[in-house]
């Protein structure tokens, strides 16, 4: 009897506990899946696509004479049925400088992208090579991060499609090197 008691005491005091942190509004939160991530000259797969950075130079930026620093990759289908990278999801491209400034399509940044990637049918297996061009304040500053993210505006995880990892993001170190 006295241990059918304790226990019950026990558990008033467990439920106790639980309402005042319920009550409390305490929550946690899980962190969110890490994206596929690797180096220059590493093939990443996320299972849907495939990207391969290939180079960071610095060059002249297409129809301009400015010096500017070029982020060449490949990017591929790695499924079975034709895609569109615009149409389930991929976004445009960033480029993340040592100083953590990143730069992006919708930034001042004079960051160029060929579209030509982002809005073709893209058969299984295939791929397309294109280059990020970026003119940041000082020519010296060179990228240390390409990240290639999901869209949060598109339900891509609701699409025929879906992706076959948590995170189908890609985030490339152009500090080290696998090639």
């Amino acid at each position: 009897m006295s241990s059918r008691i304790a226990l019950a005491g026990f558990l008033g005091v467990l439920a106790a506990a639980w309402v005042a942190v319920a009550m409390s509004g305490a929550t946690t939160t899980p962190a969110p899946p890490k994206p596929v991530a690797g180096c220059l000259n590493q093939a990443l797969t996320d299972g849907f696509w495939n990207l391969k950075v290939t180079a960071v130079t610095l060059g002249t930026e297409p129809e301009a004479t400015t010096p500017a620093w070029g982020a060449t990759f490949e990017f591929g289908n790695a499924q079975t049925k034709a895609a569109i990278p615009n149409s389930v999801g991929v976004d445009y491209p960033k480029l993340v400088l040592s100083d953590g400034t990143t730069l992006d399509m919708t930034t001042t940044s004079e960051l160029k992208f060929q579209r030509a990637i982002q809005m073709a049918t893209l058969q299984p297996g295939a791929q397309k090579s294109g280059t990020y061009w970026y003119r940041p304040d000082d020519p010296a500053t060179k990228a240390s991060t390409f990240l290639f993210p999901v869209s949060a505006n598109n339900s891509v995880y609701n699409t025929s499609f879906g992706y076959p990892v948590k995170n189908p993001a890609f985030s490339v170190d152009l500090t080290c090197n696998k090639g």
